[in-house]
């Protein structure tokens, strides 16, 4: 995921997070920066840049004694990258299995729904596109769940008694 920002100086910020290795990479003003430890960098003048927070969350970066938000949820945005949890909340009374599995839905639905919400669509787009993600993983995890289910019932007549 990437994150551009311009300060009030005009310089230029640009912070890339792979979602897949969690590799992290800033430019300033087009210059990379050396990484000197997780979130913290060294800016090619010598100054400290850290960042806090995550893509799914916010973004706040301080360096040089204050500190700005670079990327900041509305209530509404947090409000849809935390709807999954509602896979949490029925994946405890459908037991281990199905909280495992709630718990993976609910992460894989919390990050598709981060990520749509840092596009440049329209509000509503975005929105509709949201509830769409946790509509069709809902189904995928009860379908997923289903079948496992029957499986065992199948396969071990009265474990379910």
């Amino acid at each position: 995921m990437k994150i551009e920002h311009t300060d009030e100086s005009g310089n230029s910020f640009v912070y890339n997070e792979s979602v897949w290795t969690g590799r992290k990479t800033l430019t300033f003003n087009g210059q990379p920066c050396a990484k000197v430890a997780r979130k913290q960098f060294q800016l090619p003048d010598g100054s400290y840049l850290a960042l806090k927070g995550s893509f799914l969350m916010g973004i706040t970066a301080t360096g040089s004694g204050k500190s700005t938000a670079w990327l900041k949820n509305k209530w509404w945005e947090t409000l849809l990258i935390l709807l999954p949890c509602l896979y949490l909340g029925l994946g405890i009374f459908c037991g281990a299995l199905g909280g495992a599995l709630s718990g993976g839905f609910f992460a894989l639905a919390a990050a598709f729904n981060a990520a749509i919400l840092r596009t440049t669509a329209h509000v509503v787009v975005k929105i509709i596109f949201c509830l769409v993600v946790f509509a069709v993983l809902f189904l995928a995890w009860f379908m997923i769940y289903a079948l496992i289910v029957g499986g065992l019932a199948v396969a071990f007549p009265g474990i379910f008694s």
